[in-house]
């Protein structure tokens, strides 16, 4: 549905009319679902290769979704950073090795920041398995994309304590899942990359902490743990990687 079709619909129905979260937080939805798209797409060309409007359609998808210099994601990014607040971290379920966290002006600020920065995971792993695979055309370069990605996975982790506010419990921690496994994602890409076993460690620190926070959050559902169990298996999926099956699948022939 477009701008236009959303708005006349919600005035049929007599909803409010668009405050400045509810669009930024439209803008970042309707380049989430442009993702699995594109990832099977980059799935299929690594697998069997793409004839030239395959190839084609995946560039045009990248400029799309990650909008490098649109004048909406700005105005995105502006509104997530005049509604956080830095704050030093204390809590022993903090995000304990950045020491910090996010404060939020609203449970809107958190939804927005956590969606947008999920949505930066995403399309910089899209961007950077292209890179790896040496697609050709890639019009993002590597090493700012590594940056961004990593920058991203750091502003997903600073979300956590909020999410886990005892307030809010159960629904703003489950906002946390795919999330989670996102940023899980871009500390897996950087332990692929580290060079010096420091490096491995703490990127390896910060996988472990994404996989004990989505444990935590599927204690507080009471759901078991089998989904988190697929944590490198979805994270790999979700840059175009193997497709995951999950546990309830794997008994259908």
């Amino acid at each position: 549905m477009d701008d236009i079709s959303r708005k006349t619909t919600r005035a049929a129905v007599a909803l409010p009319s668009y405050d400045e979260h509810t669009t930024a937080f439209d803008y970042v939805i309707d380049r989430i679902v442009k993702i699995p798209a594109l990832g099977c797409l980059v799935r299929q060309y690594r697998q069997e290769g793409l004839h030239k409007d395959g190839e084609t359609r995946i560039i045009d998808l990248i400029v799309d979704i990650y909008d490098a210099e649109g004048a909406e994601r700005s105005q995105v990014v502006q509104l997530i950073q005049s509604n956080i607040h830095i704050i030093q971290s204390t809590s022993q379920h903090s995000a304990m090795p950045l020491r910090r966290y996010f404060h939020f002006e609203s449970t809107l600020a958190f939804r927005l920041t956590v969606a947008y920065y999920m949505l930066r995971t995403l399309i910089c792993g899209l961007i950077l398995r292209l890179h790896d695979i040496d697609f050709a055309g890639v019009p993002f370069d590597a090493v700012d994309i590594e940056a961004e990605d990593l920058a991203a996975a750091d502003t997903l982790i600073m979300s956590t304590d909020c999410a886990f506010d005892t307030q809010w419990l159960p629904f703003k921690a489950l906002r946390m899942h795919h999330p989670l496994i996102a940023a899980y994602g871009a500390y897996d890409r950087l332990f692929q990359r580290c060079s010096t076993r420091a490096e491995h460690c703490d990127a390896q620190q910060m996988k472990t902490l994404c996989k004990d926070l989505v444990y935590r959050i599927f204690e507080l559902w009471r759901c078991g743990t089998a989904v988190a169990d697929l944590m490198d298996a979805k994270a790999e999926a979700f840059s175009g990687g193997v497709a995951v099956r999950m546990p309830w699948e794997l008994a259908v022939p």
